[in-house]
């Protein structure tokens, strides 16, 4: 068999090969690496510009392989093979004998007629290639070796995540040397408690945000955002509605609105306009009738947030906890200590909907509709799930700033006797304003539906 063997110039090949990427590990930084090999004649560069995140040691090892893997293979061969030889296949490896010796090579291509036409080019060996181990590179100048203290913020969100405790927290540090160990301290003991592996996305918002609409995409409001670190990137409307990547805007009170997105646009350095918005998420409702001023903290909620485990044992309590660099002494200088008293905020139930007031012979009939925070999304389902140990509502009416009447519900209906409401008004009322809440058993009274309801 005739072996036709091709060897492409040096003039042809780069001798140099440049990558740009986003380095992880050196706060997201832009960072060019490059691989150069030795050769007069070649005169050609490659360049290749990424908005990947890798660390700069993984970059360089990248190129470099790439740039051994088209030195090695630069050798193909062409021959041919009778018919009978179908089990080789594209992949394969052969052994071919060659003036200069054995030579194994990998198949690239096959051609099949009278005889098999195979294309191959000679085998990459990486263990053969020079590279430069990923531990052997030089620290960035000003980098610290060591991590140092991190930024904590414990996080009581009004969205329970699910299979998630009460008590949630944000750890970053810049640059990022995790992980971070969380200790819970406290009544004179600590134990450990979980462990922050990734940073946290944090950032502040650049201008004002309005008030916005309930349920429905927000088409009209624009949202600017400035990370620290990370990045932000635009979503598919199924995408956004599945919840991967929700934000959490935290005014000066504390108070946290949680916001879904659908487009990210990048308008700065880690600067990014949001738009297309979904708000009050999670029994955020209240949150999203206020005006944001710019400076209000944002933070991602994603994975990288740590569940402290804190469950409905916790109400009412303050806990404690200190973060600090994997493997330091609860003692050490970079420990940040942290401390929450937890209100439950994720079990407050959520303001009833479609009041109605229907004027009978007797008086006035109330109705409401109440919602859950939990199993709620099952549209075959005759009723959603209560997440209460028992059905309870306090439904007040109203007349400007005083209650006229106070009722205490087992069930989402009233009945408003006339008899009453003449004692009430000392007239027949067209048009009733109600207040409606339900009542938790752990957390108290929950948010409240307040309603002007015509009496129909």
């Amino acid at each position: 068999t005739l072996i036709e063997v091709t060897r492409a110039q040096e003039s042809e090949l780069p001798a140099r090969i440049t990558l740009s990427v986003v380095d992880d590990e050196d706060n997201f930084q832009t960072r060019i690496v490059a691989a150069t090999v030795d050769a007069r004649a070649a005169r050609r560069e490659s360049a290749v510009e990424t908005a990947m995140l890798m660390p700069r040691a993984q970059a360089r090892r990248l190129v470099e392989k790439r740039l051994a893997l088209l030195l090695a293979t630069r050798e193909r061969f062409a021959f041919r093979l009778p018919g009978r030889y179908l089990d080789v296949e594209v992949g394969d490896v052969l052994a071919l004998p060659t003036s200069a010796g054995v030579v194994e090579v990998l198949v690239t291509r096959i051609a099949d007629s009278e005889y098999r036409t195979i294309e191959a080019v000679a085998l990459f060996d990486p263990s053969d290639d020079v590279l430069v181990e990923t531990d052997s590179l030089p620290t960035e100048a000003g980098v610290p070796a060591l991590p140092g203290a991190a930024y904590a913020r414990l996080l009581e969100l009004p969205l329970a995540r699910e299979g998630a405790g009460l008590l949630s927290l944000a750890v970053r540090a810049d640059p990022w040397r995790g992980p971070y160990g969380v200790v819970a301290t406290g009544g004179g003991q600590a134990s450990a408690q979980a462990s922050a592996v990734a940073p946290a996305r944090v950032g502040q918002t650049m201008a004002a945000l309005p008030p916005g609409p309930l349920w429905r995409w927000d088409r009209g409001a624009v949202l600017d955002v400035t990370l620290a670190e990370g990045a932000l990137a635009s979503l598919s409307e199924e995408s956004a509605l599945e919840g991967s990547i929700a934000l959490a805007l935290i005014g000066p009170d504390g108070e946290s609105e949680v916001i879904l997105y659908r487009d990210a646009q990048l308008v700065g350095t880690k600067r990014y306009r949001l738009t297309n918005l979904l708000r009050g998420l999670g029994g955020s409702e209240a949150a999203s009738s206020r005006l944001l001023a710019a400076g209000a903290q944002v933070i991602v909620l994603d994975d990288a947030l740590v569940d402290l485990g804190v469950g409905t044992e916790a109400l009412g309590q303050t806990r404690s906890f200190t973060v600090l660099p994997a493997g330091r002494d609860l003692g050490d200088a970079a420990g940040v200590a942290v401390s929450a008293t937890l209100e439950g905020k994720a079990l407050v139930p959520l303001a009833p909907v479609h009041a109605k007031a229907r004027r009978e012979a007797a008086g006035v009939r109330l109705s409401f509709i109440r919602r859950t925070r939990l199993g709620g999304d099952n549209w075959d389902a005759f009723e959603v799930p209560l997440n209460e140990a028992r059905e309870d509502y306090r439904l007040e009416i109203i007349s400007g700033s005083l209650v006229k009447r106070s009722l205490t519900l087992s069930a989402p209906e009233a009945f408003y006797a006339n008899a009453d409401e003449i004692a009430d008004f000392g007239v027949a009322q067209g048009v009733l304003r109600l207040r409606i809440r339900q009542v938790s058993e752990g957390v108290g009274l929950g948010v409240p539906l307040e309603v002007d309801t015509p009496v129909i």
